[in-house]
């Protein structure tokens, strides 16, 4: 047990270390190479689109040109709201108070007088005629007012002053009453109306002119008023008035102008100009920075979600599993320079939309490219995160949005992804394709008006109705779907075009390779009838089990239409097209014949090159075969006494990379095997031996190392061929008539 424990711990460090090697090397010749390439990409794009808005804004200058609105969006009209506020402010002329020492200031003011007349106190109050007013907290009274009393007698002088305290007292009580002189009190002194009531309280003194003259000029000068303006508590009462008034919220619709060309650019508008996609006239190094920080979460992202299979383990606690987990793919097939290409080719694609998108103020339609391209060219389960990372990435890189245009984009991301999940799995035709299209197309539009009803940019009859112009709600719309269609089909044109430089076969060109009409497959179909039946009969199987493995069954089928056509070279050396006449390797060495039948392979890939197939097809053809030998004509070399080396009846492989290769390889053997064991099948029982006799021995020669294959999964591919050879050699047993 100790021995057998020791055993295990060191088959576990060492594939540990197996494993940190892979992943390194993973590292150095797909994530890297890939972030670098996106990252080049990505900073072609976002200098051509500083540059091409070289013309930027400045907050707190001139707009260089008039910027108009390219999304509806709610924004914060701060300068109506700063008009309506100042408005509000200024209808304070200010805040008066009750000034409950004015009464015992006009006693202390008149003793003053009294003193300055019996010279106790220094004549500097004395004012001449070019003084005005009190000066430093004194009051200053004037000189002729002065020399005037004096000239009076004792008792009258008295008498007068007397009387002013009595005049001034009644007409502080008379202020105090009056609501007219509180609200006027907004001047100094008495003002206007309190001169007025002065002279009337005077008037009922019975005086003369002169002594009414002399004690209008000292109350004049002793009266305060009994309500005065309190500054801090006008500013106290301003600013509450302007704090009561709510921010002015507009909504601003596709086409409007925000700012004029020649007007100051403020903080406000330059941030709605930034949430619109325009660009500062500044070199935006935080969005460079940014980028490069989401580009290089990609890759991880995509391969933590997508990338990786789970590998059951059975009761011994072994892995059971037929080859070592995909790294950064769906398999490690996607470690190849195409898929790379692939992906920066998809994303830069993506990219460009959106950012048409934005220019042409449908922000968000370059969504749907995205998800077009992605599901047309990649596995069905890999493609919808890979929709989601490159809606994100255009989100954060191209839009530049704020924060509630960046939710609604994000909702029409994952839709989309998922309606790309249900929808094109499986197109049939150009036809299919361009109304699932415009299906997908339709079904976002109306997502995108319901996310904006939930943002509170509501429909309402108004902008429903059709008289005259059609109504902002369906122009809107129609504007968006029509650019989600254009910008969809172009770039699906664009993909197209670029196939072979990218290394990927989308849904397109899986239909016409698979038409019958192709060249290649006619020049199979007149030349070599039989392994043109063949590549049919392996077609079918491939369509029938491709699905239970999760596998595209078109592509399937595609490789299996295309595997053997090196076959061209030398059809009649190959059975399946001799129809029963001579076998030319009858005349023939068996090293001979195994040359020329193993040269199969490579033939067929000069062909693939010459013909312009797509490497994902080619890779079917140079894998199909592995590095299996070829036993029969092995065994004849040894029986007839050649000293030969196994090596030279091997095929070159390489060995199957993919799960597509190995179930080709699988079908392809047990295709083949059924044909040349179908007079001796008698019984279900022995179409299952054949299944499971060609599966063993291609485990046994180790052709599925670096397939990830489970235990559960050659069960399913087992008893999808056995259902399937089940229908093309059923066979019934015939009693004898006695």
């Amino acid at each position: 047990m100790k021995a057998k424990n020791s055993i295990k711990t060191g088959g576990t460090k060492g594939s540990r270390f197996s494993a940190f090697v892979a992943v390194m090397r993973g590292l150095l010749r797909y994530y890297f190479p890939l972030v670098a390439a996106l990252w080049a990409v990505c900073a072609v794009l976002l200098v051509l689109q500083w540059r091409f808005s070289s013309d930027g804004y400045r907050v707190g200058e001139p707009s260089p040109r008039t910027y108009y609105a390219r999304s509806r969006m709610e924004i914060i009209d701060n300068a109506a709201t700063n008009q309506l506020r100042d408005m509000a402010a200024a209808s304070v002329a200010g805040v008066v108070v009750k000034d409950g020492g004015a009464e015992e200031r006009m006693r202390r003011g008149l003793d003053e007088f009294r003193d300055l007349l019996d010279g106790r106190v220094e004549s500097a109050r004395i004012k001449s005629a070019e003084q005005i007013g009190p000066s430093a907290g004194q009051r200053r009274f004037d000189a002729d007012m002065v020399v005037a009393f004096r000239g009076l007698s004792d008792d009258r002088r008295e008498a007068l002053l007397d009387m002013a305290d009595k005049v001034g007292e009644e007409w502080l009580d008379a202020d105090a009453k009056s609501g007219a002189a509180r609200a006027a009190r907004v001047t100094d002194g008495i003002g206007e109306a309190g001169k007025v009531r002065l002279w009337d309280e005077i008037g009922k003194q019975n005086l003369s002119t002169a002594e009414a003259n002399l004690l209008y000029q000292l109350l004049s000068i002793v009266l305060e008023p009994s309500y005065r303006i309190d500054p801090r508590l006008t500013d106290i009462a301003r600013d509450d008035l302007r704090e009561s008034v709510s921010t002015v919220e507009r909504t601003l619709r596709t086409g409007d102008v925000i700012v004029e060309r020649g007007q100051d650019v403020t903080f406000s508008m330059a941030s709605t100009l930034q949430a619109q996609g325009y660009s500062p006239q500044d070199f935006p190094w935080i969005r460079f920075a940014a980028a490069f920080a989401i580009i290089a979460a990609i890759p991880l992202w995509l391969e933590i979600l997508a990338g990786t299979r789970t590998h059951p383990k059975p009761e011994n606690g072994e892995v059971a599993s037929l080859g070592p987990p995909p790294l950064y793919g769906i398999s490690r097939s996607a470690l190849d320079d195409t898929d790379r290409k692939c992906i920066v080719t998809m994303m830069s694609i993506g990219w460009v939309c959106e950012l048409a998108a934005t220019y042409c103020g449908t922000m968000g339609a370059g969504i749907l490219a995205s998800a077009a391209v992605a599901y047309l060219c990649m596995p069905r389960r890999f493609a919808y995160f890979f929709c989601i990372a490159v809606g994100m990435s255009e989100i954060f890189i191209v839009t530049r949005m704020d924060s509630s245009n960046m939710l609604l984009q994000l909702f029409l991301v994952f839709a989309s992804a998922m309606m790309g999940y249900g929808i094109l799995h499986r197109v049939g035709s150009i036809e299919s394709l361009s109304r699932k299209v415009l299906l997908m197309a339709v079904m976002l539009a109306v997502l995108d008006q319901i996310a904006d009803v939930y943002q509170g940019w509501g429909i309402t009859w108004e902008t429903l109705m059709l008289s005259g112009a059609i109504g902002d709600t369906w122009r809107e719309g129609a504007k968006f779907l029509f650019a989600e269609a254009v910008l969809a089909l172009a770039a699906i044109v664009v993909m197209h075009m670029l196939e072979n430089f990218i290394g990927v076969m989308s849904a397109i060109r899986t239909m016409e390779l698979s038409h019958p009409s192709n060249p290649l497959l006619r020049k199979l179909q007149t030349e070599a009838p039989g392994t043109y039946h063949h590549s049919l009969m392996i077609g079918t199987l491939a369509e029938a089990v491709a699905p239970e493995l999760g596998l595209d069954p078109n592509v399937m089928k595609v490789g299996a239409y295309y595997h053997d056509i090196g076959k061209l070279r030398r059809p009649n050396f190959f059975i399946e097209n001799q129809r029963g006449g001579v076998n030319v390797h009858d005349s023939m060495t068996p090293t001979l014949s195994a040359m020329t039948i193993i040269a199969h392979v490579r033939e067929g890939l000069d062909m693939a090159r010459e013909f312009h197939l797509p490497r994902r097809v080619r890779r079917f053809i140079g894998e199909h075969h592995g590095t299996t030998t070829l036993g029969y004509f092995y065994k004849k070399a040894k029986n007839m006494g050649e000293n030969v080396d196994i090596g030279q009846f091997r095929y070159p492989g390489p060995k199957p990379r993919s799960r597509e290769t190995a179930l080709l390889m699988i079908l392809d053997s047990s295709e083949a095997a059924m044909r040349a064991e179908s007079g001796s099948i008698r019984s279900l029982k022995d179409i299952r031996e054949v299944v499971e006799r060609v599966i063993a021995a291609k485990l046994a020669e180790n052709q599925f190392d670096d397939v990830d294959f489970t235990f559960s999964e050659m069960t399913i591919i087992k008893e999808a061929l056995f259902k399937a050879f089940q229908s093309m050699y059923h066979t019934r047993v015939v009693k004898e008539i006695k």
